[in-house]
């Protein structure tokens, strides 16, 4: 039964081309925090967007765990990805390729703006989607809000990389500039839980 809901819920996201704001969510994910075993599977995800040639860095608590505390947030629950520019053709190789369910999809305008995959031992892995204009990225991957970051924190030349269980990352460049810029000057300080990830993500504003 869940597996016909899913199938219908993909079905009606699909042709619903004619909404500004588009959004799926599957019915059910289980959520879990992030443990040793996804180390692995995170550079094999990572792996796949190097094979498609996929413009991406490590972001929000992926990013600020791997720079402040050299692993996982306790608290997290999913890696998180942006990638830059990308095209239909490598959208399409992801998602045929990546052997993951996809557990939400957004697209804004008819560009996509998140897949978060899942797989079925819970391990989510967040794809956030962001486009040039001019010296600015934007993604629009919640409803009625705009992100904005300078185009100068992700430049393919001059990323830096991570080092992480034998595994290079690039990230956000440079790192700290771009962490007191996301999360405010505190981003040092580690918090003991997850709250809404929209509080304290400072490159986004309600836009309706």
């Amino acid at each position: 039964m869940y597996k016909i809901k899913y199938i219908i819920k993909r079905l009606l996201f699909k042709f619903s081309y004619f909404s500004t704001f588009r959004e799926f969510m599957a019915l059910y994910v289980a959520k879990r925090v992030l443990c040793t075993n996804d180390i692995n599977k995170m550079a094999e995800k990572c792996n796949l967007l190097q094979q498609f040639e996929l413009n991406y860095r490590l972001t929000d608590g992926t990013a600020l765990g791997l720079h402040r505390e050299k692993s996982f947030i306790k608290h997290d629950d999913d890696v998180d990805v942006d990638v830059l520019d990308a095209t239909n053709k490598q959208m399409a190789q992801l998602k045929k390729n990546i052997r993951m369910k996809i557990g939400r999809e957004v697209v804004y305008k008819n560009k996509v703006q998140q897949i978060a995959f899942y797989d079925e031992d819970g391990f989510i892995f967040d794809v956030v989607f962001w486009y040039t204009d001019s010296d600015k990225i934007y993604s629009y991957c919640e409803r009625n809000y705009e992100r904005i970051q300078d185009a100068k924190y992700f430049q393919k030349d001059k990323m830096e990389y991570i080092e992480f269980h034998g595994e290079k990352y690039p990230m956000p460049t440079p790192i700290e500039e771009w962490l007191e810029m996301r999360y405010g000057t505190d981003w040092k300080t580690p918090k003991t839980y997850k709250g809404d990830w929209k509080e304290e993500c400072f490159d986004m504003k309600r836009i309706y």
